[in-house]
């Protein structure tokens, strides 16, 4: 297919001013803001992944093969994960330590497997609540973009009444304008 004829012209009409006009706008910016926040502290999380990665490299546990923890091996095991759980907690250690410690007290495999999931579904409330804030700024975005795109055709509406300004198109055009940048930038 030839490129149309005009496609010069279109091309022509993308200058420095109006691509400044299209990215920067207080919706814009604000929308910017919001995903910039959003993407720390999703990279604040990954580094955390990462940093409990480390807790399946440290030795909490026997594991020759064949090898049995026992109710009396139990308390001097949690005495281990103690110490190294002082130096950097992770949530591993803090989990073997509990279901070391009820093993210990309660002789039980039930016992500790009952520990062990009440801890893992308080650590997964913990994570999931932490990531709250990243779900609203995913929703603040497009209503952002959204506030800029009414901002823009109430601006376009308000011009409307001044038919008799020789510049009126221009001016509704703007206004336009404005209210599609705020929605092409914040989808």
């Amino acid at each position: 297919a030839a490129p149309p004829e005009n496609s010069l012209e279109y091309w022509s009409r993308w200058t420095p001013p109006r691509i400044a006009k299209l990215l920067l706008g207080p919706e814009q910016i604000a929308c910017y803001l919001c995903f910039v926040w959003a993407g720390l502290m999703l990279l604040s999380r990954y580094r955390e992944v990462l940093r409990q990665r480390a807790a399946f490299n440290l030795e909490l546990l026997p594991t020759e093969v064949g090898a049995k923890i026992l109710p009396e091996d139990a308390r001097p095991l949690v005495r281990k994960i103690e110490a190294s759980a002082r130096q950097r907690p992770y949530i591993l250690t803090k989990m073997v330590h509990m279901a070391l410690a009820k093993f210990a007290v309660s002789r039980k495999a039930v016992d500790v497997g009952e520990v062990v999931r009440n801890q893992a579904e308080i650590e997964q409330d913990r994570l999931v609540t932490s990531m709250s804030m990243i779900s609203y700024l995913v929703w603040a975005i497009p209503a952002i973009g959204f506030l800029g795109t009414v901002r823009g055709l109430a601006g376009g509406m308000s011009k409307a009444g001044n038919q008799k300004d020789a510049d009126f198109i221009q001016q509704v055009t703007d206004q336009l304008g404005i209210a599609f940048d705020c929605t092409f930038v914040a989808l």
